[in-house]
């Protein structure tokens, strides 16, 4: 079954933030954290990638473009307005 992606009342605010700069920096961040991490290292691999890293990039991935949607949604109903 796939994973779904849901937004709480906790992240509307986070669905507020227009600034593009802090959209990548949260991206870059999470990258960072989430998919260039262990089992993927400095150099230019081969890495050998298990189910837990899959999951995890994955999921983070899946936030990400959500949450990318629904600001986009805000910013243009917020202009349509």
């Amino acid at each position: 079954m796939p994973h779904r992606f849901t937004i709480g009342r906790d992240r509307s605010s986070d669905i507020a933030i227009a600034d593009d700069s802090v959209w990548l920096s949260e991206s870059f961040e999470a990258a960072r954290q989430y998919v260039y991490a262990p089992p993927v290292g400095d150099g230019p691999g081969p890495y050998t990638l298990d189910e837990h890293y899959r999951q995890v990039a994955r999921t983070t991935a899946e936030a990400r473009v959500a949450l990318a949607g629904l600001r986009l949604a805000n910013l243009i109903n917020a202009n349509l307005k």
